[in-house]
């Protein structure tokens, strides 16, 4: 069975990547970066931009890069790849306008291991060659939920971390189960459940 996990806000903090890495420029104004951040999806630009910007030393990139030490990986997901990456097909499928940017982030978390497969797609998710029906769906965020819904992804599961981007956005899709992080997913015996269903 294929478990097709998505990546920013659903295994990575990337809430958390985004408040050290504005930490970083004081005295910068805030929403002028989170602008730029939107803009460009890519903190090697943003940063560059504001290095010419304002005039700042060059080790500011230093200190950026060094954000990729840190493990932003959610613990909770983290546990559940290790318990269901030796059963299941656990497949990580993000959306991306910069492939050479998300293979950076993804690399630093070091959870390749746990992948059957990674996609790093500039397509939407709901338009890939993917068994939507008899694969499972792991997102954070509500519209790319729907959409999978639109395709007849009948296993879709809303994973919504307290401090994330989409916290506050409600689900309008009522055959979307809803967990506030991995722990209470695995609690709840649904991946077990679904995958006995599929194999019937």
């Amino acid at each position: 069975m294929n478990i097709y996990i998505d990546f920013d806000g659903t295994i990575f903090d990337i809430n958390s990547l985004n408040i050290d890495y504005l930490n970083i420029f004081e005295g910068i104004d805030k929403e002028y970066i989170k602008y730029l951040i939107t803009k460009h999806k890519n903190y090697d630009t943003v940063t560059n931009i504001l290095i010419k910007e304002f005039n700042l030393n060059n080790n500011i990139i230093d200190k950026v890069n060094n954000l990729y030490n840190n493990n932003y990986v959610y613990k909770d997901a983290l546990t559940f790849l290790e318990k269901y990456y030796q059963k299941y097909n656990l497949i990580l499928l993000t959306y991306t306008k910069n492939i050479d940017y998300q293979k950076r982030k993804i690399n630093s978390c070091k959870i390749n291991k746990y992948f059957k497969d990674i996609i790093i797609s500039t397509i939407d998710k709901s338009k890939l060659n993917i068994d939507y029906p008899n694969s499972i769906f792991i997102d954070n965020n509500p519209k790319e939920l729907k959409r999978l819904n639109d395709v007849f992804a009948k296993h879709i599961i809303r994973i919504n971390h307290i401090n994330d981007n989409y916290h506050q956005e409600k689900n309008t899709i009522n055959n979307i189960i809803e967990y506030k992080d991995f722990i209470e997913l695995i609690n709840n015996n649904y991946i077990e459940k679904i995958g006995e269903n599929i194999y019937e």
